[in-house]
């Protein structure tokens, strides 16, 4: 038997640690037209940075998120004989200041301020995680004892951490949001208590349609379509549900102190004439590695996420292949949900900064949450604006029904124009990218791309 740490690891082109050596040179921290920052650019960076501004303000119209303590965010209710409607915020901090002991009383405390959704949710999910004795860091005991308690703080807290409204990143729209790690921390507790409202209906007609899904409904209630896609759901969606649940648990030991940036790219008219390049592939520097995976990739890496146009595809529901175990480990990929529109055909989004949270092993039926991991200690360092020297690049692949059409000259050009979105240091020319993209069969497997034509 062959010890895994006496194995020799070949690969074929230039060594990876050659070249990552270089950083990108980043400009000082500050917002501009085209980039909002959501807290004080001159924050002491030991201590979570300051909200901008000081006293919540907000926005209740299609620009920007509606955010569930808005005060235009009502909720109605039946009083001596008559409806009316009060606020929801009220609702939402009556239901998450009371001490929630067990499965039961989230499920009810949820369904407080969600109550036409009681006969959809059925919390499958977050009853079987309970009496398996799952969660993560302490079983139930310390969850409902300790921890549930500080995600309700983090919830209850969004119009102290977050004050700033916050603009929709929607489609054509090229714009850079900076946030803290804690009000990431702050608007995903919200998502996992399911507080944002009109995000509940995916009807053709619904105002977020061309949005992901932000609240966490899916992921804590199950179908029972049949024995074994309920057993195989289960256990996708509960070692999901451990990862995001261990990243609660790491915030509450630690609020962190970094900051996640998350940019829309637009390609437009700036598309190559591709017939008119003079590059060969001899001119690239390649590090090939059959072993390992993108997320292994390291600092001032760009790091390829294989994504859905809606972003985090099916994280919240029952998908789990690589983008889905991507934001499982990272949550704080997770809020791009939340802002970012359906991305289109040249269309890119670049998150700089998300931090790993946990590890895990298997793939899609097989995945399973394995314990912690901490970036300080695989040699990742922050930036000057507070960031883990890495990138993700969100890009999504076309899906072939007939593998054929990838061939036609209209789908490669697609592709190309894609990737150089995601890759190219012309769109922000002041603020470069990772030097090195870390990736694999993009838009291959289930989507039925070839391997040798996408190259990448």
């Amino acid at each position: 038997m062959i010890e895994l740490s006496k194995c020799v690891h070949y690969f074929k082109g230039d060594p990876l640690e050659e070249l990552t050596l270089s950083s990108p040179c980043l400009p000082p921290l500050q917002p501009s037209r085209t980039h909002k920052v959501f807290f004080r650019c001159d924050s002491n960076p030991v201590k979570p940075p300051v909200p901008y501004p000081d006293d919540y303000q907000d926005k209740w119209n299609g620009l920007f998120v509606r955010m569930p303590c808005s005060p235009e965010s009502v909720y109605p209710v039946y009083n001596g004989g008559a409806n009316s409607l009060i606020s929801r915020w009220v609702v939402i901090e009556k239901a998450l200041r009371n001490k929630i002991k067990s499965s039961d009383e989230l499920k009810e405390a949820i369904l407080s301020y969600n109550y036409r959704f009681k006969s959809y949710w059925n919390f499958k999910t977050l009853e079987q995680l309970c009496m398996l004795n799952l969660i993560p860091d302490g079983g139930n005991d310390n969850f409902f004892g300790n921890t549930l308690s500080g995600i309700c703080s983090l919830a209850l807290n969004l119009p102290i951490f977050v004050t700033k409204p916050i603009p929709l990143l929607s489609c054509r729209k090229e714009c850079s949001l900076t946030l803290s790690q804690l009000q990431i921390a702050s608007l995903l507790a919200n998502a996992l208590f399911c507080t944002f409202p009109r995000r509940n209906c995916h009807s053709q007609d619904a105002e977020y349609v061309n949005f992901p899904q932000i609240n966490f409904s899916h992921l804590l209630s199950a179908k029972s379509d049949s024995k074994y896609n309920t057993s195989r759901i289960l256990h996708v969606k509960i070692e999901k549900l451990r990862c995001i649940l261990h990243y609660f648990h790491r915030v509450l030991q630690k609020f962190p102190t970094g900051s996640v940036t998350f940019t829309r790219r637009c390609l437009g008219n700036l598309a190559p004439d591709w017939s008119r390049s003079k590059l060969t592939f001899d001119q690239l520097r390649l590090h090939v590695n059959a072993t390992g995976s993108i997320t292994d990739a390291g600092p001032n890496t760009l790091q390829v996420d294989f994504a859905n146009s809606y972003l985090g595809g099916g994280v919240l529901n029952s998908g789990c292949v690589q983008e889905e175990i991507m934001f499982a480990l990272r949550p704080e990929l997770l809020v791009s949900c939340l802002f970012v529109e359906r991305l289109g055909f040249d269309e890119t989004l670049i998150i700089e900064g998300a931090e790993q949270y946990s590890v895990g092993s298997g793939y899609a039926d097989d995945f399973c949450w394995t314990g912690d991991f901490n970036h300080s200690d695989s040699g990742m360092k922050r930036d000057k604006w507070g960031r883990w020297n890495y990138a993700v690049v969100a890009m999504d692949a076309t899906k072939y029904s007939n593998p054929m059409e990838q061939y036609n000259v209209e789908e490669m050009l697609r592709e190309l124009n894609k990737a150089y979105c995601g890759f190219t240091d012309e769109l922000f020319p002041e603020r470069k990218l990772p030097p090195v993209v870390a990736t694999g069969n993009w838009g291959c497997g289930a989507f039925r791309g070839d391997i040798e034509l996408k190259c990448t």
